[in-house]
């Protein structure tokens, strides 16, 4: 790593990232607190897939790493094909996170968009 202030050199400024568990959902919300710390002008989507869509909707411990995203301007989404695959309602989502019908087509829409994408 470069001796730099700045942890990301690159010239993107759209990242999504797809993640499927607790532990790389912990760690997509540290990368984006790494990458704010010294620019305001990212934006970043946190996909959430798999049987993370049960966790962020129903485990108590990831309201602070909610919190976090939202306060970094994070936007979380959850994929509905993972939220029926994993019998979890809408209505359990906290009300800051959006839903997508799937999560991989979103994935690529916005790659379309010009998003620098990375799943985990």
């Amino acid at each position: 790593m470069s001796s730099h202030s700045n942890i990301y050199e690159g010239k993107s400024t759209k990242f999504a990232i797809m993640v499927g568990s607790v532990e790389h959902f912990k760690a997509a919300v540290l990368t984006a607190d790494q990458l704010q710390k010294n620019s305001q002008n990212f934006t970043i989507e946190v996909v959430a897939v798999g049987e993370l869509a049960k966790d962020i909707a129903e485990d108590p411990t990831l309201l602070q790493d909610i919190n976090k995203a939202e306060a970094l301007g994070v936007k979380l989404i959850v994929c509905e094909v993972a939220m029926a695959s994993n019998k979890v309602s809408k209505n359990k989502l906290d009300k800051r996170i959006t839903t997508v019908r799937n999560g991989w087509i979103h994935m690529f829409e916005l790659k379309d968009q010009g998003y620098n994408i990375l799943s985990t």
